[in-house]
């Protein structure tokens, strides 16, 4: 029946990106729910493949667990259209302000803690702790170990490694080793000469012919290394277009293809890669490949950008200019911005004196082999509505920036540290108007010295979710608005 779950075995119906609907035993569980054809807050993310979930005829969730507060886990728009009153539960260090958002829908949200088991039903599930070592801020990633109660458990990995500590409840006894483990791709490589979210302009780096076996080194064996069995392994992650540059899948995104490769690399394990309606059901020591009527994938649209991806590695194309992503703001406050802007720069240089990007660029003492003065960071601001490009230089004799005027496309080989970015752009970071998100993968170009952590690593500790939860409460606050305002359809209750 449309809406009801059913019996049987585990099953795992991928929903796209990183988002699973998980049945057993007539239970449902949702984990990171993206159920319209993208997500975010000020940026809409296209979701890749491209998919329609009817919402009216999946099985209702008994439970719905977001892992952490990240924008392609935590979508406001998906859990508006949960049934009224439909249980959410988020981990311990899950921010409030957030918290408080999502009970604002509706649904009734419990804190969960780490290593307790809880039960849906038939199901039971468990918050683990993320590994360390992801590239940016990862620490509040929680990891979800589910199954049917007394049954084989498949852990969801999201984002991160398996950590020590989980290794070790393996290894002594206290779990099972999971028979299925779902691993995050988020490689996000762009195809030749484009420019992406992780690309360093001073140490440009383009795709390598060995690139593709590190990754699935990387994704099926070191990620998994410890685990007895080995377990299954299913890919995920990496799922949505940039529409503001790419406009095309990132190479290594193509999770069947990759699935096959290490399947012939390592003919022992078993490697799925889903797309998204495919259901990986658990049937003793059988993982059966299903499909959900639920989850209509368009193929055509499928098959063209792909093409659109083979024709960039093919023919590569010029980098587009920068995106911006907020509309310019008037003229006529064009002096109030910049004193804004200035304000927030004066904060920010201590903070980024104080950490260890700004240990790594006061001890670059040279760069591309040259001296290097006292500006040891440089921002290059555009003006998107096309007024004059600001730019502002970091003085660590002052430690303040002050207006600089080197010429824009020598700053990667002068100054040690850096970013492009439009001035509206960076004043919404500072101001709330936007997240993180949706200006360090999309609409900001940066270099940084090596080994220091990187400029978007600092940008995204200092103004991400979990460093300044009122401002991305702020950007979510104007997504809830929106939705109250134009209700979505919501599932049956």
């Amino acid at each position: 029946m449309a809406g009801t779950a059913g019996g049987g075995g585990l099953r795992l119906t991928f929903l796209g990106h990183q988002g699973w609907h998980v049945e057993g035993g007539g239970a449902v569980v949702l984990i990171d729910p993206l159920l319209g054809p993208s997500f975010g807050t000020v940026v809409q993310l296209p979701l890749h493949p491209p998919r329609e979930v009817d919402v009216g005829a999946m099985p209702t969730p008994d439970l719905v667990l977001i892992t952490h507060e990240h924008n392609d886990h935590l979508d406001l728009r998906s859990l508006a259209r949960l049934p009224a009153g439909t249980p959410v539960g988020v981990g311990p260090l899950f921010p409030t302000a957030l918290a408080e958002l999502i009970a604002e829908l509706g649904l009734a949200v419990h804190t969960l803690a780490l290593e307790t088991p809880y039960r849906a039903g038939a199901l039971e599930v468990e918050l683990l702790p993320g590994g360390q070592g992801a590239p940016l801020t990862e620490q509040r990633v929680t990891q979800v170990r589910v199954g049917l109660v007394g049954a084989p458990w498949v852990l969801v990995c999201v984002d991160t490694l398996i950590s020590a500590h989980t290794l070790d409840r393996v290894a002594r006894g206290e779990l099972d080793p999971p028979a299925l483990a779902i691993v995050a791709n988020n490689s996000q490589r762009p195809p030749p000469g484009a420019r992406g979210a992780h690309a360093d302009l001073a140490h440009p780096v383009d795709l390598g012919p060995a690139d593709g076996h590190r990754l699935l080194q990387e994704l099926v064996c070191d990620g998994l290394a410890g685990l007895p069995g080995p377990p299954a392994v299913a890919l995920c992650g990496g799922g949505f277009i940039d529409p503001l540059g790419l406009r095309a899948p990132f190479c290594f995104s193509d999770h069947p293809a990759l699935a096959a490769a290490a399947q012939a690399l390592d003919p022992r394990r078993r490697v799925f890669g889903p797309l998204p309606g495919q259901v990986l059901e658990l049937r003793g020591s059988e993982i059966l490949v299903r499909e959900a009527p639920w989850v209509r994938r368009d193929e055509a649209a499928h098959a063209a950008l792909d093409a659109r991806l083979q024709a960039l590695i093919a023919r590569p194309e010029p980098a587009p200019p920068l995106a911006a992503v907020l509309p310019p703001g008037p003229a006529a406050q064009a002096p109030a911005r910049l004193a804004r802007l200035d304000a927030h720069l004066d904060a920010l240089a201590a903070q980024l004196l104080g950490s260890p990007l700004g240990e790594a660029v006061l001890g670059a003492h040279r760069w591309r082999g040259a001296p290097v003065g006292p500006h040891r960071v440089a921002l290059q601001l555009p003006d998107a509505g096309g007024g004059p490009a600001v730019q502002r230089l970091l003085d660590v004799r002052l430690a303040r920036f002050v207006p600089g005027d080197l010429p824009a496309g020598e700053l990667p080989a002068r100054i040690p540290c850096g970013a492009v970015v439009h001035l509206d752009d960076l004043l919404g970071l500072f101001d709330g108007e936007l997240l993180w998100w949706d200006l360090g993968g999309l609409a900001l170009h940066h270099w940084s010295p090596p080994g220091s952590g990187g400029l978007p690593r600092f940008l995204c500790l200092a103004f991400g979710e979990g460093a300044r939860p009122e401002l991305a409460a702020r950007v979510h606050r104007r997504v809830l608005d929106d939705i109250q305002r134009r209700p979505p359809g919501r599932g049956p209750g």
